[in-house]
């Protein structure tokens, strides 16, 4: 007999807004569906937004959490709760933590509202580590 899970209301929604980097934000909602798939408890309880911006360009992607609904955008939004900045292949390994605490050293990351954000960059962090 297996044990049988219970759930804590509907499944969260992540839904895409293409914007101006449509392959980055479909990209970013396919590893988020996964993420979220393995621990949905997680993102249940996320709120504010974060921006990851390509350093030098006006390219990238919002993601917005409210409590078990995630908005995927390919805009850059100066005023999220969080924003990274950093080269493209940069953001891409920020799920290591290795790369990103190289990146803080050296300059190459740039992260405004961590201080006032914690809780949503340790969730995020938390999610993103049970792909």
């Amino acid at each position: 007999m297996g044990v049988e899970k219970k759930s804590s209301g509907p499944a969260p929604v992540v839904e895409v807004d293409p914007g101006k980097s449509p392959g980055l934000a479909r990209l970013s909602a396919f590893l988020m569906e996964q993420s979220i798939q393995k621990n949905p408890q997680i993102v249940s309880k996320m709120r504010g937004s974060l921006t990851m911006k390509v350093e030098g360009l006006n390219t990238g992607e919002t993601i917005e959490f409210e409590r078990g609904r995630v908005k995927i955008s390919g805009v850059v939004d100066p005023s999220a709760s969080i924003v990274i900045e950093a080269p493209l292949l940069m953001l891409g390994a920020l799920n290591q933590t290795g790369d990103v605490l190289r990146g803080l050293a050296r300059r190459e990351i740039k992260i405004k509202g961590a201080l006032q954000h914690p809780l949503l960059l340790f969730r995020l962090r938390r999610l993103m580590q049970s792909r």
